[in-house]
């Protein structure tokens, strides 16, 4: 027989696989017709301008996404400690946290929730609360970075034009929407929520989303423009640096969005190509979305291994 808390898991992946089943083919579709669309512009924009690579300054970059990594994980722990009511162990957290990153390399994005939610009994939590707790820091994860991508777009990208601008606009709207709900889980009293959502975490009073927590979610997303920036330097652009800014904030978010994508490989890149082809060229920007997937699959599996090692040495010497 399995454990009470075993079942709460079981139904609570049950849920979230449920409404991703449903989601899964629209958004799919809505992202292969992007994609489409995205590469007829590239090819008509595509140029012959050399590229040339600084690996000085593409290794510098990594410093930025390798701090952000380990921001949105404390993001995620301050959340569940709100959500639960008390501490949990920071490490063995944090270490489940950087497991569960890893998982968004499984087509369709459930390997994300379900390791968390695993590994919940070594935070003293129940696993409903966990995978609760995935769905509120999207909320404030969205919501801030489109508000960040958004506004960055506005300010360096002002005459954006076609597709690239679309993406602006659209997240502009999308994280308006979810910046309304961000706000509602700051002020609002968890005891006024619905029954059936109010099961999911444990009783208490006061707001679900600590204040803390969209602030390091700005953070993670400031510190990821920062890690474009200096990528769209290593790659030799004199001028319009800037662009990485937007383009290293939207590129993930357009890429989380699509759910038949591992860890948004293919609509990440067209992203950020798109956003950086006018200050770039295209080669160069294609040369920058390659960049940063290395870099991206470096710093997660570098700040994973970090954590993992420090994780182990602190098990022994308890």
């Amino acid at each position: 027989m399995s454990s009470p808390r075993e079942g709460e898991g079981a139904s609570e992946a049950g849920g979230l696989g449920g409404l991703r089943r449903k989601a899964a083919p629209l958004l799919g579709l809505l992202a292969l017709g992007f994609v489409a669309v995205a590469a007829v512009e590239l090819a008509r924009r595509w140029d012959d301008r050399p590229v040339t690579i600084d690996v000085t300054i593409a290794l510098l970059a990594l410093a930025p996404a390798l701090a952000a990594a380990l921001v949105q994980g404390f993001a995620w722990i301050r959340l569940v400690e709100r959500m639960a009511g008390h501490a949990v162990p920071r490490l063995p957290a944090l270490a489940l946290y950087l497991d569960s990153q890893l998982a968004r390399y499984v087509p369709g994005k459930v390997g994300l929730p379900l390791v968390r939610m695993a590994g919940a009994d070594r935070l003293g939590v129940p696993a409903r609360l966990v995978g609760a707790s995935v769905g509120i820091e999207l909320v404030s994860w969205l919501g801030v970075g489109g508000t960040v991508g958004a506004a960055a777009m506005a300010l360096v990208l002002r005459d954006a034009r076609g597709i690239g601008g679309v993406v602006g606009d659209g997240a502009a709207l999308a994280a308006a929407l979810l910046l309304v709900l961000t706000l509602a889980l700051l002020v609002v009293d968890r005891a006024r929520f619905p029954r059936p959502l109010a099961s999911l975490w444990d009783a208490g009073r006061g707001p679900l989303l600590p204040r803390g927590v969209p602030l390091l979610h700005a953070g993670y997303w400031c510190l990821l423009g920062l890690h474009g920036v200096l990528l769209v330097r290593a790659a030799g652009a004199t001028h319009g640096e800037a662009a990485g800014f937007p383009a290293l904030v939207l590129a993930p978010i357009a890429g989380f969005l699509a759910l038949f994508a591992p860890a948004g490989a293919g609509v990440r890149e067209v992203v950020l190509a798109l956003v950086l082809a006018p200050s770039l060229g295209s080669a160069g920007a294609l040369a920058v979305a390659l960049l940063a997937r290395g870099a991206s699959l470096a710093s997660d599996v570098g700040v994973w291994a970090l954590v993992r090692v420090a994780a182990g040495s602190a098990a022994r010497g308890a």
